[in-house]
């Protein structure tokens, strides 16, 4: 599927840039790599009586891509241009999006000590992915954009943040938010400190495990019409913590259960 004269194949250019003379007079331009090296000689379907241009360029085009003719004997080899290693999925992914700024978020997402779906989560969290009334609504999956809990928009800073259940659990949990501003967005929460943690893995994966159980609480309501209470949700979050507290680090082990047991003092 590869364009002989019009992707980059074989040398810095197109060979379309590289031999303009020579690509003037071919009457196939579409012709793709195998069809053209499928003989010796080149199927380039050029026009008769090339110019003096036109045939030096021939030349030229011939000593160039004669090392990429091939045979059945040939090993089949794919490698990098930059480094010439057999290129993997994170080397296209770096190809791909490697000009896009880095999210300096993500090390509160991802280098952190919960299970991968809490992470997961809140990665669509941050992107605003969550599939909240709100999305929903907007994306012509439900009549309304209503909250369960409330009759406000139900998106992601009114569902975790501001609507009264989870400003319930919050106060249950002792933790102020008062200062958080819906503009400011969900990241706003790493940056107030609200348990009072310094150790930035730490804060991020009892952040995330009290955001997950929020989420589970609103899915409780959603999907069973249940209403859960404080004391619940936070039996759910000790739970989550002693399987989170899994880490190398012994010294976040023991901060982790120091953690857990928070979240069932009476």
């Amino acid at each position: 599927m590869t364009s002989f004269w019009h992707d980059l194949w074989c040398g810095t250019n197109s060979l379309a840039v590289t031999f303009p003379a020579l690509y003037s007079h071919t009457t196939r331009p579409n012709a793709c790599v195998a069809r053209v090296l499928s003989d010796p000689a080149l199927l380039l379907t050029l026009r008769p009586h090339l110019t003096n241009a036109a045939t030096r360029e021939l030349l030229e085009l011939h000593a160039l891509v004669s090392p990429a003719l091939s045979t059945e004997e040939s090993p089949d080899i794919r490698v990098l241009r930059h480094n010439g290693k057999v290129p993997t999925s994170k080397d296209h992914y770096i190809l791909s999006f490697g000009s896009l700024m880095d999210d300096a978020f993500v090390q509160e997402i991802w280098h952190n000590h919960s299970p991968q779906n809490f992470k997961f989560f809140t990665w669509l969290l941050h992107r605003r992915r969550l599939s909240t009334n709100a999305r929903l609504f907007y994306c012509n999956m439900r009549s309304d954009g209503n909250c369960p809990f409330c009759s406000e928009s139900e998106d992601c800073f009114h569902l975790f943040l501001s609507c009264p259940r989870s400003k319930s659990f919050w106060s249950f949990l002792a933790m102020d938010l008062g200062s958080l501003l819906p503009a400011n967005g969900m990241e706003q929460l790493w940056t107030v400190n609200p348990i009072q943690e310094h150790n930035q893995r730490i804060r991020a994966t009892v952040l995330t495990c009290i955001l997950w159980n929020i989420w589970k609480c609103r899915n409780a309501k959603v999907f069973r019409g249940e209403d859960e209470a404080n004391g619940q949700i936070a039996r759910r979050c000790f739970d989550d913590l002693l399987w989170s507290h899994r880490c190398n680090s012994p010294t976040d082990r023991d901060r982790i259960v120091e953690w857990s047991s928070f979240f069932i003092r009476e």
